[in-house]
C-alpha cells in the first residue's frame, strides 16, 4: 500500500517498511478475511502456480519491516519492532518527531468501506449472484472503516511504542495523502494530512529539542538535490537522510530535512554526498539554524577520496572468523502433512531435524561427521580425510533407509578405534518405527540392533552421562510429543548400560512420567559436586532442573531474578515458554556452569499479547485418538480469553462447532469458553509466559536471567554451540535459527541466518554481523556442533538444515589454543561429566565440560580446544574435575598444542600438533 525508507538503528544503512491492512484489534482481524485467504494449500505452496515463481508465494496482509544487514540482505522484523499492524494503511512516513535522533513512524489509514468484511462478503456474494442491477445497492452492506492516525515512537532499539495520544496525532478519518514541510520556519517538519470528504489536517511539530535543518540547492533540472545524502555527526547519534521527491501516496514533501543536535557539546558536522559523488562539508555547525547548501561549491569527485565516508557503511578488511567449506551432504525432508492429523497445529512437529554428532567412525584418529536423516533417507556419514576435506561414505549396517526422522545420535565409545552409537528415531510420522537403535562400529563396519521398540511417545533428543561418577553410564531419552495428541505431555526415560545392553530404569524414570514436550536436554554439574544434573527444555512448559543426589533425581526449582527492569523475581518453574534448546557454559568465568536457553524469540505475532501470557486448550472430545487444540490469549479490550485461529479454520477442524455462531463478527466477540460451550470443562490448559531466548547465570542458590540481545530474538533458536570460537579466553555461543513449517496464517520464521554471539567473559554475549563472522545460513538451521576437525587448534563448526545442505565452517580467524582430550574410566571412556579449566598465577579461565551429546540433538568433538594465548607460560596450569568430584592439577608443558590426560593414570601425554 505504501513504502518508506529510514536508517532506523543508525548503522548507516537504510531500512524500509511496506505497509498493508492488518487491523489492530482482535475483532477486525477475525472479521477481515477474504474468502480465498485461508483455503487449505499444500505445504509446497499455491497449487496453481509454478514452484518458485513470484506468484507461488503466499500473500501477507500485515506490515513488513526490513532491517538492512549491510551486505545486500534484509531481516524482516515488523513483529519484533511492533509495527506489524496499522489498519488499512495508505500513508507511512519516517520522521524524527521528537528530535531524539531516531526516526519515528507516522501512519494515515482508513477506507470508505471495509471491503474485506467476511460477513458483508457473504451477503454481497449472494446479491451479486442474484441480480447485477442490485450491485450498487449491495455495496452498502460493507461497513465504513474510518481509522485513527498513528504515531509510533522509535525507542532506539528497533522497537516502537504507540505515541499517538501523547503527540496528539490520533484523529479518526479516512486518510490518504500525507506530506512534510516546515510550515512555521522553525527547523522541524510539520505534517499535512488529506482526509476523504472532510477538511485537511495540519499538525504543527512543537518539539522543543534543538535541531538543524538542511535545504540543498543543485543544478538544473535537479534543483533541490534529489538523491543527495545528508549526514550529521556530533548530535545524539550519527544521522543520515536522503533527499526524496514524491514517493508518498498521492503526496510529496518539501525538500528540507531536519536533524536532532541534542545537548552534546561536541562540534556538529554536516556532510552532503551529491549524486555525482562530490561532497560538501560544513564543520562546526550551530544548532537551531537552517543551512542552505549549494552543490556549486563542492569539489570535483576526482579530487576526493573514493572511500565511502558515511559511518559504518564500509566492511572491515579483516578476514571473517569462519570460512565456509564444501560438504557434500544435504538433508531430505519427507514432507509429512502434520496438519491433516491435527489441523489446528500452529507448526509442524515433523520438521525437527536433522541432528548431528562428531564421531571418529573409522578409527583413524580424525573426527568424522554423522548427520541424521529424514524418513526414507539415510544417515549421512562424512569421513574426515585428514587433509581438511570430507568424503561421503556408506557404513555397512547403517546405510538402510530410516523408518522415521533421526531424533538423536550419541557416541559413547569406551575403547579407542571403535564407535558405540545410540540412534533415536522419532516415530512421529511412522509410529511403528523402533525408538532406539544401537550400532557398534569397528573401523568402518557397523553392527546394528534394536534397543527399544516403538514407544507410546515420539522420542526426542538423547544424552549420555556418568550418572554416579563411577564409570557406569546412563542415558536420558526425551519424550518429544505423543503423535496426534499435541500438546499433551509425553513421558521421558532413563536407560542404564547393563552388560552389553541398554535397559530402561523404571525407578529413575518415574520422575519423568508425563514430563512434557521435551525439545532439548543437557547434563551439567550445576553445583560443582562432581555429579551431573539434568536440565530439560520443554515446549508449553518451563526449564526443569533435576538435581543429581548420589544417582537419584530431586526436582530443583531455584529462584530466578531478572536483569530486565520491571520484571519481578520468580521461580524457575514460572519461566514457562516454548523452549527449543538448552546448553551450558561458563559465560562469566567464575567456574560455575551457566545456562543458555533457546526459545521462539520476539519476532512473531504472539509477542503483542505476551504480557498476559499465552495458553493452549486441548482435549480429545470425540474420543477418536486425536487431540483438538485452540491457542488463545487475553484480549484486553474484550476482557476475554480469545482464540488465535479464525472461524473458518476452527470450523473445519472441529465440525461440531460449525453451527454455534452465525457470523464472523459473533465468533470474533466470543471467548474460548463461549466457543467450546458445554465441552469447555473437558479441555486442559497449558501456559507460556516467556518467548525470549535467555542466559541464566549461575549464582549458587539462584539464577540471574538475562534476555539475549534483540538480534538473537529475530528468529527461534534451535542448536546452541558453546565454545571459545575466537580464542580470546571467553566462552562464545553460536545460535542456529529459523523455522518454516508453520500454519499458513502465521508465516515462516526466517529472521535469522545463524548468529555468533561473542562473549566478554563477564556474562554478556554480543551479536556479531554475518559478514564479520562468516556465518550466513538462510535456511532452517537445526543442530550445531563444534570440532577442531583439521587439528589447527581452532574450533570449527557444523550446522544442519532441515531439507537443505549441511554447512561446514572452518575457523580461520581465531587464536589457536590447546587441544585437550580426556580419557575416563570404565565404560565412560569419553570422560563425560569431566570439567577442565586452564589458568596461571593471574587466575583461572572458564570451565569447560565434556558431554555425551546434549542441547538440540548435537554432540561436539571429544577433543576440546582451550584458549592459552593469554596465559603466562611459566605458571600455566590445567585443572581437571573428574566424574565423581576428584580433581587433578597439572603444569602445562611449554608450547604444548595437543595433550591427553587419563583418569586412571593422571598424567599429561603430549602430542605433536597435527598441522
Amino acid at each position: 500500500m505504501a513504502v518508506d525508507f529510514a536508517d532506523l538503528d543508525r548503522d548507516g544503512h537504510d531500512d524500509f517498511i511496506v505497509v498493508e491492512m492488518l487491523g489492530r484489534s482482535h475483532l477486525l482481524r477475525h472479521v477481515q478475511r477474504d474468502n480465498f485467504e485461508l483455503d487449505p494449500i499444500p505445504w509446497w505452496g499455491w497449487p496453481t502456480e509454478a514452484l518458485g515463481s513470484l506468484n507461488s508465494q503466499p500473500q501477507t496482509k500485515r506490515n513488513t519491516l526490513y532491517l538492512n544487514r549491510g551486505d545486500h540482505s534484509y531481516a524482516e522484523i515488523a513483529h519484533f519492532s511492533g509495527l506489524h499492524a496499522s489498519g488499512w494503511t495508505w500513508g507511512s512516513i519516517f520522521l524524527d518527531v521528537d528530535l531524539d535522533g531516531f526516526e519515528d513512524l507516522l501512519i494515515a489509514a482508513g477506507h470508505p468501506h471495509d471491503a474485506t468484511d467476511s460477513d458483508a462478503l457473504r451477503v454481497f456474494g449472494a446479491a451479486r449472484s442474484t441480480s447485477a442491477e442490485k450491485l450498487p445497492a449491495s455495496t452498502s452492506v460493507f461497513p465504513p472503516l474510518p481509522q485513527p492516525k498513528i504515531a509510533f515512537r522509535n525507542q532506539g532499539d528497533l522497537t516502537f511504542a504507540d505515541a499517538s495520544e501523547a503527540w496528539r496525532f490520533s484523529s479518526t478519518a479516512v486518510s490518504h495523502g500525507m506530506a512534510l514541510g516546515d510550515l512555521d520556519n522553525d527547523g522541524d517538519l510539520d505534517v499535512v494530512v488529506n482526509s476523504m470528504n472532510t477538511a485537511a489536517e495540519v499538525f504543527r511539530n512543537d518539539s522543543p529539542a534543538p535541531r538543524i535543518a538542511v535545504a540543498l540547492r543543485s543544478f538544473r533540472p535537479n534543483t533541490r538535490g534529489i538523491g543527495a545524502r545528508i549526514q550529521v555527526t556530533g548530535g545524539p547519534v550519527v544521522q543520515s537522510q536522503e533527499v526524496i521527491s514524491g514517493g508518498r501516496y498521492l503526496s510529496g514533501d518539501d525538500g528540507l530535512r531536519s536533524f536532532a543536535t541534542g545537548t552534546n557539546t561536541a562540534p556538529i558536522r554536516l556532510e552532503i554526498t551529491w549524486r555525482d559523488g562530490r561532497r560538501t562539508s560544513v564543520a562546526n555547525a550551530s544548532a537551531n539554524r537552517i543551512y542552505e547548501i549549494t552543490e556549486l561549491d563542492a569539489p570535483s569527485p576526482a579530487s576526493q577520496s573514493n572511500s565511502n565516508r558515511l559511518v559504518n557503511r564500509a566492511f572491515s578488511s579483516a578476514l571473517p572468523l569462519y570460512k565456509e567449506e564444501v560438504l557434500r551432504h544435504g538433508h531430505e525432508e519427507s514432507g509429512y502433512e502434520d496438519f491433516d492429523r491435527q489441523p489446528l497445529l500452529s507448526r509442524r512437529m515433523g520438521q525437527q531435524g536433522p541432528v548431528l554428532a562428531w564421531v571418529d567412525v573409522d578409527g583413524d584418529s580424525w573426527t568424522d561427521l554423522i548427520v541424521g536423516g529424514g524418513r526414507g533417507s539415510r544417515l549421512g556419514v562424512m569421513r574426515n580425510t585428514g587433509s581438511g576435506s570430507f568424503q561421503p561414505i556408506a557404513l555397512p549396517g547403517l546405510s538402510s533407509p530410516l523408518g522415521d526422522d533421526t531424533a538423536g545420535i550419541v557416541d559413547w565409545s569406551s575403547e579407542p578405534g571403535q564407535s558405540s552409537l545410540l540412534i533415536a528415531q522419532s516415530s512421529y510420522e511412522s509410529t511403528q518405527t523402533p525408538a532406539l537403535l544401537q550400532a557398534e562400529v569397528f573401523f568402518g563396519n557397523a553392527e546394528t540392533k534394536v534397543v527399544l521398540p516403538p514407544l507410546p511417545f515420539s522420542p526426542g533428543p538423547i544424552a549420555v552421562t556418568d550418572l554416579q561418577g563411577d564409570g557406569s553410564l546412563a542415558m536420558f531419552l526425551a519424550g518429544r510429543v505423543v503423535p496426534g495428541k499435541y500438546p499433551a505431555p509425553a513421558s521421558s526415560l532413563i536407560l542404564r548400560r547393563v552388560g552389553k545392553n541398554w535397559e530402561p530404569d523404571p525407578t529413575l524414570s518415574e520422575v519423568f512420567k508425563d514430563l512434557g514436550l521435551v525439545s532439548a536436554v543437557v547434563w551439567s554439574d550445576l553445583n560443582s559436586d562432581g555429579l551431573p544434573d539434568l536440565i530439560v527444555a520443554c515446549e508449553w512448559g518451563p526449564l526443569r532442573i533435576f538435581q543429581n543426589q548420589g544417582g537419584s533425581f530431586v526436582v530443583w526449582d531455584p529462584a530466578v531474578t531478572w536483569q530486565t527492569p520491571g520484571k519481578a523475581a520468580s521461580k524457575m518453574s514460572a519461566l514457562t515458554g516454548w523452549w527449543t534448546s538448552i546448553a551450558a557454559g561458563d559465560f562469566d568465568g567464575d567456574g560455575a556452569m551457566d545456562l543458555i536457553a533457546g526459545n521462539w524469540g520476539l519476532n512473531n505475532k504472539y509477542r503483542e499479547f505476551l504480557k498476559d501470557g499465552l495458553e493452549v486448550f486441548y482435549a480429545d472430545v470425540d474420543m477418536d485418538g486425536v487431540t483438538e487444540l485452540i491457542e488463545a490469549y487475553w484480549e484486553p479490550e474484550l476482557k476475554k480469553k480469545v482464540p488465535w485461529r479464525d472461524w473458518k479454520t476452527v470450523r473445519r477442524a472441529i465440525p461440531k462447532l460449525s453451527e454455534r455462531f452465525s457470523s464472523y463478527r459473533a465468533y470474533a466477540q466470543a471467548s474460548v469458553q463461549e466457543i467450546l460451550g458445554e465441552d469447555y470443562g473437558m479441555y486442559k490448559a497449558l501456559r507460556a509466559e516467556v518467548l525470549e531466548s535467555v542466559m541464566l547465570l549461575n549464582r549458587g542458590e539462584r539464577f540471574e536471567c538475562r534476555p539475549l540481545h534483540g538480534r538473537a530474538q529475530f528468529a527461534p533458536v534451535f542448536g546452541i554451540a558453546v565454545g571459545d570460537m575466537d580464542g580470546d579466553g571467553a566462552e562464545d555461543a553460536f545460535l542456529a535459527q529459523n523455522f518454516f513449517g508453520t500454519d499458513m496464517e502465521t508465516g515462516r520464521y526466517d529472521g535469522g541466518r545463524g548468529l555468533w554471539m561473542k562473549g566478554d567473559g563477564k556474562g554478556t554475549l554480543k551479536p556479531v554481523e554475518g559478514h564479520e563472522s562468516g556465518l550466513l545460513i538462510h535456511g532452517e538451521q537445526r543442530a550445531a556442533g563444534l570440532c577442531d576437525y583439521d587439528g589447527d587448534g581452532r574450533v570449527d563448526l557444523a550446522v544442519t538444515q532441515n531439507g537443505a545442505g549441511t554447512k561446514l565452517y572452518r575457523n580461520q580467524g581465531g587464536k589457536p589454543g590447546l587441544r585437550v582430550r580426556l580419557i575416563g574410566q570404565g565404560l565412560n571412556g569419553g570422560g563425560f561429566g569431566s570439567v577442565m579449566r586452564v589458568g596461571d598465577k593471574g587466575g583461572w579461565g572458564p570451565s569447560r565440560e565434556i558431554r555425551g551429546a546434549g542441547g538440540y540433538g548435537s554432540q561436539d568433538c571429544p577433543v576440546q580446544v582451550l584458549s592459552t594465548s593469554h596465559l603466562d607460560a611459566g605458571s600455566a596450569k590445567i585443572q581437571i574435575r573428574w566424574p565423581g568430584g576428584k580433581t587433578s592439577l597439572f603444569t602445562l608443558p611449554t608450547n604444548a598444542t595437543h595433550i591427553t590426560i587419563h583418569q586412571a593414570k593422571p598424567q599429561i601425554i603430549q602430542h605433536e600438533n597435527r598441522r
